[in-house]
């Protein structure tokens, strides 16, 4: 199902704390790695998938192809949003609130009030933020240039494709916004072999839940149970947990863990969907702080909506150990944070994101525009600047 899980990962016993429910474990000092993902199209095809969005059946895409010097290869592939001489886009982008009920009965709820959380429920605090709000300006670049207001996944797109952005009088304002709605809270219960709940010292708890079993039912149960509410294969879900993590293969936290977030896409009309957890434990510290997972998930599932959008071979750093192919713009820099925003009166931490040219190396995109070299804001690749030079040569 998943093409990302990285390694092998070994970890020592867990011990059971004192007086404890079999089922509730206390995590020892040394945290297992984090990771985010992605679910494969399924149920559909790329190219059909395509022709969907066309028709306006699923949500608006473009289609990019880029020759690239690095292989002398053409890529191609989608992201979501039109093309960058088509004006605004907004995409219908619905949170989906999911309390979790563990087998010991412990609540993750992202709706109630954290202690950790000042001003707010996680719910709140995520809708606040510059992911859906208008925030910036962002200056980006060396030397820096101004990409205007929006949110941070707009600016990135607009950092990605700077130089298009010069190329006819509506594309300067080119902005692909996800447009904010949020539907009802839904309440779920974890089967007793499919999650467990772990103790934090000093702070709270966390739940681990078998990934494919959360998978399964939010794309057969919970996405079809809101059309009601407006969600469907034309809005881009997004369902919000509160410190739930997932497992590759069951719900250990010590056994092919942690998944922190993940997108993906199934069915005809195509269905694009994403999954992030709230994170107020600090288990994972720069990996995972309130909405840096959310950023992630959202940063890829907007440049690689389908996935794999196909790139050359790049790895050995970020959460990949070894090579990848996809532009997954989130992976390379995972564990590394934007600069805190203090934005509606919270300090939020957003994951700093890899661009378009960092991928692609020095190129020439054929569609939807004929342009040589890197396309992005001058002398960056990420949103932050960590990335000064692309992914150099192929991954070995």
């Amino acid at each position: 199902m998943r093409s990302k899980w990285l390694s092998v990962i070994t970890f020592g016993v867990v011990a059971l704390s004192t007086g404890l429910p079999a089922m509730l474990a206390q995590v020892p000092p040394s945290a297992p790695k984090a990771y985010s993902t992605y679910m494969p199209l399924r149920g559909n095809t790329v190219e059909n998938a395509v022709r969907e969005s066309q028709s306006e059946q699923t949500i608006p895409m473009w289609t990019y192809s880029t020759y690239t010097t690095v292989d002398n290869n053409l890529y191609t592939g989608q992201i979501m949003g039109g093309a960058p001489n088509t004006g605004t886009t907004t995409i219908p982008t619905y949170i989906i609130p999911l309390i979790v009920v563990m087998p010991d009965g412990t609540v993750f709820d992202p709706t109630a009030p954290d202690p950790t959380c000042a001003g707010g429920t996680p719910l709140t605090i995520t809708q606040n933020s510059p992911l859906f709000q208008n925030a910036g300006p962002w200056t980006w670049g060396l030397p820096p240039f101004g990409l205007g207001s929006g949110q941070y996944v707009d600016a990135l797109q607009r950092a990605e494709f700077f130089k298009l952005l010069f190329l006819g009088p509506l594309n300067y304002h080119w902005h692909t916004i996800l447009g904010l709605n949020t539907t009802a809270p839904v309440t779920v219960v974890v089967p007793s072999d499919q999650g467990q709940s772990y103790v934090l010292a000093g702070c709270n708890r966390l739940g681990v839940v078998n990934v494919d079993w959360l998978d399964n039912y939010i794309t057969t149960t919970l996405i079809p149970s809101l059309t009601s509410q407006g969600v469907g294969p034309r809005t881009f879900p997004v369902v919000l947990t509160y410190n739930i993590y997932l497992a590759a293969q069951g719900h250990n936290l010590f056994i092919d863990c942690c998944y922190l977030g993940y997108h993906g896409a199934y069915g005809s009309p195509m269905q694009v969907y994403g999954e992030a957890e709230f994170d107020s434990n600090g288990h994972y510290g720069a990996i995972a702080q309130d909405v840096t997972i959310l950023a992630h998930e959202l940063g890829e599932a907007v440049n690689d909506p389908i996935g794999p959008n196909p790139t050359p071979a790049w790895g050995h750093i970020g959460q990949q150990q070894g090579c990848q192919t996809n532009f997954e713009v989130g992976d390379p820099l995972t564990g590394t944070q934007y600069p805190p925003i203090t934005f509606n009166g919270y300090t939020y931490h957003l994951q700093e994101l890899a661009m378009y040219s960092w991928f692609y190396r020095p190129s020439e995109m054929v569609q939807p525009f004929r342009v040589m070299g890197d396309l992005g804001v001058p002398n960056w690749y990420s949103t932050h600047g960590t990335f000064l030079h692309n992914a150099g040569p192929i991954c070995q």
